[in-house]
């Protein structure tokens, strides 16, 4: 049996999910959603796209993609409902809590996921990386972050910011940690 972690894809999913592995661009709203239970949620608008702009936020309930009741389809049917030609309109209605059901206009725009979501000092001597995901070339992101940091001469400690990782391929994730290692 599968843990509760791990799902069975078959020979197409598969192929969706090693492309977004590998941060391939697709159209969108701008938005991480995940399932929960039977419904679809937003985990977080991606600011500069539409979803940002239009309020969508996190713990919306995704209810209906163009007036179409999306409760009962599989999570994967509701993201590529989602998903669609670059610049093309899509109308996302949603639950949120205090509020009755919202329906927002949204224009779909290419994404490419960027590994690090931020870097700076966040004090004379303290670094800062947010790291988003471990897809291809999120190693070499996070070095040439690190590197970036390094030439500020006044850099002794460096906050490495895991929160919301989606996570993503071994190797990226190892290559990363052997970037904060060296051999003994």
């Amino acid at each position: 049996a599968l843990d509760p972690h791990s799902v069975f894809r078959n020979k197409e999913e598969h192929k969706k999910v090693n492309e977004a592995w590998r941060g391939v661009l697709y159209a969108g709203i701008g938005a991480r959603v995940k399932p929960r239970n039977d419904d679809v949620i937003i985990v977080s608008p991606t600011e500069g796209f539409s979803a940002y702009r239009n309020d969508l936020r996190a713990g919306d309930i995704v209810t209906m993609i163009d007036g179409q009741d999306v409760r009962g389809e599989t999570f994967d049917d509701v993201v590529t409902r989602l998903r669609g030609a670059p610049d093309t309109k899509v109308r996302v209605t949603i639950l949120r809590q205090g509020v009755n059901k919202l329906t927002k206009e949204l224009t779909r725009k290419e994404i490419k996921r960027k590994a690090v979501l931020h870097e700076g000092m966040v004090t004379e001597n303290v670094g800062y990386i947010h790291l988003d995901h471990f897809l291809r070339g999120s190693s070499e992101a996070l070095r040439q972050a690190l590197l970036r940091l390094k030439k500020i001469n006044t850099l002794r400690s460096l906050v490495l910011d895991l929160r919301s990782n989606t996570g993503g391929l071994v190797d990226e994730s190892l290559d990363d940690v052997d970037g904060f290692c060296t051999p003994d």
